[in-house]
This record gives C-alpha cells, sequence and structure tokens, in this order.
C-alpha cells in the first residue's frame, strides 16, 4: 500500500512537473517575441537593444524583459534561471538574428520524453545528439528515448528548442 501511494505521488510529480516545463517553454517563446515587438517600435523610451538581432539578448535584458516565468527560480551563482531539477534554463540567440534556442539542462529522461512529445510548433528540439523537426511528424516516446533523451542518469538531458 505504501509503494502504491509512493508511485502515485512520484508518477504524479513527474507530469506535473513535464506539464510545467513544456509550458514554461512556450512562455518563454511567446515572450522573446513580444520583447522584441516592444523594442522594436519604442514609443517614449531608447530601444534595449538591436530588435533585428537575438544575438544581442543578454540574460540580464532576458530577465529585466520578463521572458522568464515565475515557475523559474533565479540562481544567482550561475546568472541563470533555474528548472526544478537543479539545472540551468537560458535563452541563447542564433547567429543570423532571425531564431533564438531556449535550453534546459540537466533533466531527468522520463521528464526530457514527455517534454520531446509536448514540442509541437517549435522549429526544433535538439538533445544529446540528435535533432527532431516537431511538425514533419509526430514524436513518438522510441523517437525521444532513441535520438534525444538518451541519457538514463536521473539529471543528464539537455534540451534545445530552437525557435524563430
Amino acid at each position: 500500500m505504501i509503494v502504491g501511494a509512493s508511485w502515485l505521488i512520484s508518477s504524479a510529480f513527474l507530469n506535473t512537473a513535464s506539464f510545467r516545463a513544456i509550458n514554461e517553454v512556450y512562455a518563454i517563446k511567446h515572450a522573446v517575441g513580444k520583447f522584441y515587438m516592444r523594442n522594436a517600435y519604442p514609443r517614449y523610451t531608447p530601444s534595449l537593444l538591436n530588435p533585428s538581432n537575438p544575438e544581442d539578448l543578454t540574460f540580464e535584458l532576458a530577465n529585466a524583459g520578463g521572458i522568464f516565468p515565475d515557475t523559474l527560480s533565479y540562481d544567482a551563482g550561475v546568472r541563470a534561471m533555474k528548472n526544478p531539477w537543479g539545472g540551468r534554463v537560458v535563452v541563447i540567440g542564433k547567429s543570423g538574428g532571425k531564431s533564438f534556442t531556449i535550453q534546459y539542462t540537466d533533466v531527468p529522461q522520463d521528464v526530457c520524453i514527455q517534454m520531446v512529445r509536448g514540442a509541437s510548433g517549435l522549429d526544433s528540439v535538439q538533445g544529446n545528439h540528435d535533432k527532431i523537426i516537431p511538425n514533419k511528424s509526430p514524436i513518438t516516446p522510441d523517437d525521444a528515448v532513441n535520438s534525444i533523451c538518451t541519457i538514463t542518469t536521473a539529471t543528464g538531458n539537455t534540451l534545445n528548442f530552437d525557435s524563430h
């Protein structure tokens, strides 16, 4: 009875954490877009950065611009946001100025699989090895395990969600 209850609680935490993390990815994606739109057309204040170049987006600007959801905590030691598993959440501008990457580090494999499967609407998802383009076909659990979420340790996977 105790083992069953323990498994149920752990399973509920996993589902909640996975759902929350993928919602954070989408919240960050939309917030970055709004941030650039707001700075592309400043009415009363000078632009914080070149809106045509996401490479100029620093952590300080992202944090000050309200890009990160309140569900993430700030880790002053590494100047980054922290996910529930102790890894980092950062936004990285891509060269060419047209896209950016939302990166989650130290993600457990079971959560990684759920996050990858929930990544429709993003340009691509890259893990420890391969890249998958979610809009081309549905991502199966096998695709996620064999291509992206390959590390089985408690917190070993890195996910890069690419968007424009």
